[in-house]
């Protein structure tokens, strides 16, 4: 497949029109055009350009790679990251060291102080 090819494939998987990413490109859509017809070869920054506005990697469009989309790091969910948020909390504070892992102590306040949270947010709601 050629580049212009891999370029009208992941616009058409991303249901996006070429107007669009001329206008995110700040480039004009006959310049956009001659990429996707093959008569005009982006330089080394378009490409880049081009692989994050259409979610892809340069090794895709360039013919390196036959993967449209790099895989993302998993990310973590709501309860992780304010997990993560608790355990920062207990660090600054002191309480805890970096890598030690929470105390049933400090878990069972934190609980606690979520619970209350929960709660006051609750009779707010009723109100």
């Amino acid at each position: 497949m050629s580049i212009g090819s891999r370029l009208q494939k992941r616009t058409q998987d991303l249901g996006m029109k070429q107007n669009e990413i001329a206008k995110k490109m700040n480039i004009s859509t006959t310049t956009l055009n001659g990429y996707y017809k093959d008569y005009r070869e982006p330089d080394i920054a378009t490409l880049c350009r081009l692989a994050e506005i259409l979610e892809t990697h340069v090794e895709y469009i360039i013919g390196s790679s036959d993967i449209p989309v790099v895989p993302s790091p998993t990310k973590k969910s709501a309860a992780e990251s304010l997990g993560d948020e608790i355990m920062k909390m207990f660090i600054d504070a002191g309480r805890l060291t970096p890598g030690e892992t929470l105390t049933d102590e400090l878990r069972e306040y934190a609980t606690g102080l979520v619970r209350a949270a929960v709660a006051l947010e609750q009779r707010r709601d009723v109100k």
